[in-house]
């Protein structure tokens, strides 16, 4: 049977931050203390009940964690230990970790209603244009259907509007995970072809972690506008735990690196994880920049103090 607190993020992964920790929670002035993850980045059934003999997405996610969990603790403890198929493992373990936060979802759900919305508006003023064309007796040739020219996979208005009004029901997050859960090996094999360099933080420092835990962003621009796994610039970042943070990018052959950074290198790391959070930010201690992005203030136009 599937439980019914399914876990968005993976337990294993949060313990390292929430034990205990705080809550950092968009909107809210007072960070909430927690002894331990299990009620954190949690929904019921948020991945769907058992139907039949088919797996949930919540048991797809257990195998994963059960499977690399160990792998990744290695990853932090021992790098150079890590064999190619171990590679392999946290390439997917990793690819999960970006498609299953409600950030990733949620994000996808609006940019598609948004995208069925803005087609929706073309078809209208088509069909506006048409029919003066019609009633003005004007040629209109130029509103010959070219698909012929076209080869590529057909979706009918209907068909996406068919879609976007089940994305605009209630619980159709799980519609919207199936389908990013479709492109995890794909992703998968992005990573594959990165170099990993993990980054310790110094005494008195400390990494943070987020309700999007692996973000991807331009190298180019440093947003995560128009940034692709498959892009040249492609650049992953995630907290691996307090004292140890990844960055997955693109540079000759796959490789692991290991260095350790200066305390202002994990303050704008930090800052990162903090500014592409979704609702909640995690850490093991009190952070200001945490605390003042939960009160809606900009981080990136806090004076730096280490410029």
């Amino acid at each position: 049977m599937s439980n019914k607190r399914q876990h968005i993020l993976p337990q294993f992964y949060l313990k390292t931050f929430l034990t205990p920790g705080l809550v950092y929670r968009r909107g809210k002035h007072v960070p909430h203390i927690v002894p331990n993850p299990k009620k954190v980045a949690a929904k019921s059934y948020y991945f769907g009940k058992n139907i039949r003999q088919r797996k949930t997405i919540d048991k797809i996610n257990s195998n994963i964690e059960n499977r690399v969990a160990p792998i990744f603790r290695n990853l932090i403890s021992n790098p150079r230990g890590i064999k190619s198929t171990d590679w392999i493992a946290l390439s997917f373990l990793f690819a999960n970790l970006f498609v299953r936060s409600s950030a990733t979802i949620e994000e996808m759900r609006t940019t598609h209603l948004s995208f069925v919305d803005q087609v929706n508006t073309m078809s209208n003023r088509m069909m506006e244009s048409l029919q003066k064309s019609l009633s003005e007796g004007k040629d209109i040739s130029t509103f010959i259907d070219n698909s012929s020219l076209y080869d590529g996979p057909r979706f009918t208005l209907e068909q996406m509007n068919n879609e976007a009004n089940i994305m605009r029901m209630k619980k159709s997050q799980l519609f919207v995970a199936e389908g990013l859960y479709s492109v995890i090996p794909s992703i998968s094999e992005c990573i594959r072809k990165m170099t990993f360099v993990i980054l310790e933080a110094p005494r008195q420092s400390f990494f943070l972690t987020s309700d999007r835990p692996l973000s991807l962003q331009s190298r180019l621009t440093a947003s995560r506008v128009g940034a692709g796994w498959e892009n040249n610039d492609a650049l992953g970042l995630i907290s691996l735990c307090p004292s140890h943070a990844l960055f997955m990018l693109y540079h000759n052959t796959p490789s692991i690196r290991s260095k350790m950074a200066t305390i202002e290198e994990v303050s704008l790391f930090n800052r990162d994880i903090i500014r592409f959070a979704y609702e909640e930010v995690y850490s093991p201690f009190e952070y200001s920049d945490a605390f003042d992005w939960a009160r809606g203030i900009d981080i990136l136009k806090k004076k730096n103090p280490f410029s």
